[in-house]
């Protein structure tokens, strides 16, 4: 009726394209939430290579003065290779973030395909303050905003149009046909179109399904999707 299911396939394919068009920016936003998350670890490695050089060089003073100390026989031989030890350690520290720092960079002038990033420094605030929206806000902007809501909401449309489909699916079917042909042919071919006697009709058809059990368990199915999907979207 009305081409409901004329049409079912358009509509599916809408609702499916719809659906695709806000996966993709949420995937696109995924990715800059992901590389905004690994340029923060590039600031927090930029943030732990100063302070290992900042310690490496009080180790170095701090062995500098054991040295002198030591020279004044004010400690002992102990106290120098303890000096030692806090210095070799504060540059292998130094060594292995300096690694790890390069080691972002890289990764994301690589994903980013940005070569440009192999000749710059992480420039970020890891200690400002930023002020977010109250929680009684927040639920609110969700139900506005989320795109993982539009898609349920989106596939609940969908079930919707296909429950309203598997509907007329059990419903009785009336059809117009109509008929053309002839009642005798011609022996010759060349007198194919010389037929005279045509037999012409139009005929009215209906038919009522006793059982019809395929498409009321569909039915049953598209409305159970339709449940768990109105938990989902409430979840």
């Amino acid at each position: 009726y009305k081409g409901t299911l004329d049409q079912l396939a358009f509509d599916m394919s809408q609702y499916s394209l719809d659906m695709a068009k806000i996966q993709q920016i949420e995937n696109e936003e995924e990715f800059l939430l992901s590389m905004g998350l690994q340029f923060i670890d590039w600031v927090l490695l930029n943030e732990q290579k100063i302070i290992a050089v900042d310690r490496l060089d009080l180790a170095s003073q701090q062995l500098e003065q054991i040295q002198k100390k030591r020279a004044a026989n004010l400690v002992d031989d102990v106290d120098v290779l303890r000096a030692n030890d806090a210095v070799y350690y504060a540059e292998q520290g130094v060594v292995l973030i300096n690694a790890q720092w390069k080691g972002k960079q890289v990764e994301l002038a690589t994903q980013l395909k940005a070569p440009d990033l192999l000749d710059m420094t992480p420039d970020f605030d890891l200690y400002a303050r930023q002020t977010i929206n109250g929680s009684d806000e927040i639920p609110g902007q969700l139900a506005k905003k989320s795109r993982l809501l539009r898609i349920l909401k989106t596939q609940s449309a969908q079930l919707d149009r296909q429950e309203s489909a598997g509907r007329e699916m059990t419903r009785a079917q009336l059809h117009l046909v109509t008929q053309v042909g002839v009642v005798s042919g011609a022996e010759e071919l060349g007198d194919a179109f010389g037929f005279e006697n045509q037999d012409m009709g139009v005929f009215m058809q209906y038919r009522h399904p006793l059982g019809n059990t395929k498409a009321k368990h569909e039915l049953e199915k598209t409305q159970i999707q339709k449940r768990q999907l109105d938990f989902a979207i409430e979840e």
